[in-house]
């Protein structure tokens, strides 16, 4: 029973990064350029670039303009409220 339980972990595990393992590539991206001594702010940079060009990598999870036009619909018709960056001073 445990062993079902793992194998199902791990099953699904394997299903998520064939479907969205490269979004993980901007965390490997921003430790390496820190680690590299690169500073915080040339990491974030690299970071949101890598973002950028993974999220094109599927078409799933690039940015569309039918997606673009009303961000807080879903597929399934749920609306949810988009998050807006607020500045703290």
């Amino acid at each position: 029973m445990h062993e079902e339980k793992q194998l199902e972990k791990v099953e699904f595990l394997d299903y998520i990064m064939k479907t969205r393992g490269q979004l993980l590539l901007p965390i490997i991206v921003v430790t390496a350029l820190l680690i590299m001594g690169r500073t915080p702010l040339f990491a974030g940079f690299g970071g949101i670039v890598t973002t950028i060009l993974a999220c094109l990598v599927r078409k799933d999870t690039r940015i569309s303009s039918a997606a673009s036009s009303t961000p807080w619909k879903s597929e399934a018709g749920a609306s949810c409220r988009p998050a807006w960056p607020v500045p703290c001073c």
